[in-house]
């Protein structure tokens, strides 16, 4: 795991998200990686993703990013090849209840 936030900065990240529902059924998975530009605890973990304009955040919990085993690991989603990211991480994020009317 990593020891700070600082560490983090300028290090490729490959990500995980399990979409899952509030009683934890799995709806579905998504994955990218790309280099943290900023990490401290107000704003979290920045990321800018490979292939995309987009930032993402990330929470700033150093205990969370993993160094990633040498080798070259595929996406699920798009069959995009990383090879030799620095860490990885795994979150699972809750979709909120649809409003009713």
């Amino acid at each position: 795991m990593a020891n700070t936030l600082d560490e983090l900065v300028g290090k490729t990240v490959l990500v995980g998200i399990a979409h899952v529902d509030k009683n934890d059924k799995l709806l579905g998975r998504s994955q990218y990686f790309g280099t943290v530009i900023k990490a401290d605890t107000k704003d979290g973990v920045i990321i800018r993703r490979h292939g995309v304009s987009d930032l993402e955040a990330l929470p700033p919990f150093p205990e969370q990013y993993i160094p990633a085993k040498k080798g070259t690991y595929t996406l699920q989603s798009n069959g995009l090849q990383i090879k030799n990211p620095d860490y990885t991480c795994t979150w699972r994020l809750y979709s909120r209840p649809a409003d009713k009317k």
